[in-house]
């Protein structure tokens, strides 16, 4: 594993970025908070993006590095790019009992560029919202290969009695999330969906 100093091109075109250090009291909860991606998925997204040991990929705002660590055994390397040094240092951790190779680095979608290298896929965890999505999308294209992939992941909770803690889960979050206008913004009827930014990028396929 290699680490990377932060990367300081920065794309001015691009909406404002969120404030500084905005994940950092929140790093430490992230691998036992948030639910782990399956295996299953992971080989399911290996066989569509046919991924294989030669390639390499790019995981966006890598948090504590979960999908990076499960992408690992199935790719050449991964970069896991997150501007949180916290989060980083957890992945790190994270990933020290594995022999693969993950190179995490400090820095966020405005640092995106061929300074990173280019890449089969990008990866992004429960991560786009925070992101200009637009401006994202338009950078990742020149640095995916050609026949690559963008694949977005989020997380669902049926309603079901094994979900039951996920209501008072959510009363938690909105006490504390009172006043955050960037949470507000992208939780309004004016937010478009993820689906409708995709489909007007190079990766509407």
């Amino acid at each position: 594993m290699h680490c990377l100093n932060r990367l300081e091109d920065r794309n001015r075109h691009m909406e404002p970025p969120l404030p500084e250090r905005r994940f950092r009291s929140a790093a430490k909860y992230y691998l036992f908070g948030r639910p782990s991606y399956s295996s299953l998925l992971i080989r399911r997204v290996v066989e569509l993006c046919v991924l294989n040991a030669t390639h390499k990929i790019l995981d966006l705002s890598s948090g504590p590095g979960q999908l990076a660590v499960a992408f690992a055994p199935f790719v050449r390397e991964v970069t896991a790019l997150d501007p949180e040094p916290e989060m980083l240092e957890i992945g790190r951790k994270n990933a020290s009992s594995g022999r693969f190779k993950i190179k995490f680095v400090q820095g966020n979608s405005y640092d995106l560029g061929p300074q990173l290298g280019r890449f089969q896929a990008a990866t992004i965890g429960r991560a786009f919202h925070w992101m200009d999505r637009t401006a994202t999308l338009n950078l990742l294209d020149t640095m995916i290969e050609s026949g690559g992939a963008v694949v977005l992941f989020s997380d669902s909770h049926p309603e079901v009695p094994d979900n039951s803690w996920h209501s008072s889960f959510n009363k938690v979050i909105e006490h504390y999330s009172t006043g955050d206008v960037e949470r507000e913004k992208r939780r309004s009827p004016a937010w478009q969906k993820h689906e409708a930014i995709l489909l007007a990028s190079p990766f509407h396929e």
